[in-house]
């Protein structure tokens, strides 16, 4: 805490006050030493000069630093695979990807914030941006549909990326004062081919976030035309050529594992119980300790230091005012 502090307008003006300040002094005490009036007037006037340059300069005193801790609103990025695996059923009657759009509705529902919806199948795709418009948001997820079969050139997690890098980064630059969050929703199967790249970059951008894995390791059959409901006939089905049965999809636990790892989050197979109490986990609030400085003006007790210092030369205008009504008062 200290004594005194000043607050100026610009960096510039204790320098200019300081030199006008000075100047005026210098004035005075010339004008004082030559017998120019009392010396008591001298001496107030420079008292007016002095307090009116401490007006200028913003005086404060008890200035302190206080520490408070700050919550951050949210902006989640929810990233949605819709390849054709995710119009596989396991045991429930919906589609992998159903059930994914339901859990959109559910966390968009629960915590509060900002969304951005991300899809990807062949391309990724930014299919809604940052909104605090949470019905928004539920309604076009409704519309998600799975990728045919024979739309697709193979499923890949990597495809994405750039799409949530660009976000990641846009949503830091614009809206520093927020954090940012990341939720994954895939069964986490590869099946293009190229090399892996990691989501490991996206991680310093984020403040949390969740993987969830969709699908079994028992694996469903992928119907040749994506529904909802998910039944489909055996003629119905995507086959390998080679051997004419049923191809399976299973859920990828590895690969989703090694996302969730790379971008320091964790992991929840959809079927495992307390999934909302995870997300919320993973979503919670961060906070950040700031600190801010405060200090009490002295401005009105500089004034009427001021005031004081005006003083004797009210006392004089006032008796010679009183000496020049005397003169032109008739004999």
């Amino acid at each position: 805490m200290s004594l005194l502090d000043l607050e100026p307008a610009t960096p510039w003006l204790p320098t200019a006050v300081s030199a006008v300040t000075a100047a005026g002094l210098v004035l005075l005490a010339r004008c004082g030493a030559r017998g120019l009036g009392g010396r008591t007037i001298w001496v107030a006037r420079a008292g007016v000069l002095v307090a009116a340059a401490l007006l200028v300069l913003g005086p404060h005193v008890g200035a302190r630093t206080a520490t408070y801790v700050e919550q951050l609103d949210r902006q989640v990025i929810l990233a949605v695979d819709r390849t054709a695996s995710m119009s596989a059923v396991d045991q429930t009657s919906r589609s992998r990807l159903d059930v994914a759009v339901r859990d959109i509705r559910d966390i968009v529902g629960q915590a509060d914030g900002t969304f951005a919806l991300v899809t990807w199948g062949r391309r990724p795709q930014l299919t809604v941006p940052f909104t605090d418009d949470t019905d928004a948001v539920a309604r076009r997820a409704g519309l998600i549909e799975a990728e045919a079969p024979a739309a697709g050139v193979g499923s890949s997690t990597n495809r994405p990326l750039s799409t949530l890098a660009r976000l990641v980064e846009l949503a830091g630059q614009e809206h520093p004062e927020r954090a940012t969050y990341l939720i994954v929703m895939s069964d986490g199967e590869d099946t293009a081919t190229g090399p892996r790249r990691s989501y490991a970059p996206l991680a310093d951008g984020l403040a949390g976030g969740l993987v969830i894995g969709y699908g079994s390791g028992a694996g469903a059959v992928v119907p040749l035309e994506p529904t909802n409901s998910g039944q489909a006939g055996a003629d119905d089905v995507v086959t390998d050529p080679r051997t004419g049965r049923a191809v399976l999809s299973r859920r990828d636990e590895e690969n989703l594992r090694r996302v969730a790892s790379e971008l320091g989050v964790t992991y929840r197979p959809r079927e495992a119980a307390g999934l909302d109490a995870a997300v919320m986990t993973a979503l919670e609030p961060e906070t950040k300790i700031r600190q801010t400085t405060i200090s009490q003006s002295i401005s009105w007790l500089i004034a009427l230091l001021l005031l004081g210092c005006l003083l004797p030369d009210l006392r004089r205008l006032a008796l010679s005012a009183r000496e020049i009504r005397d003169l032109e008062r008739p004999a």
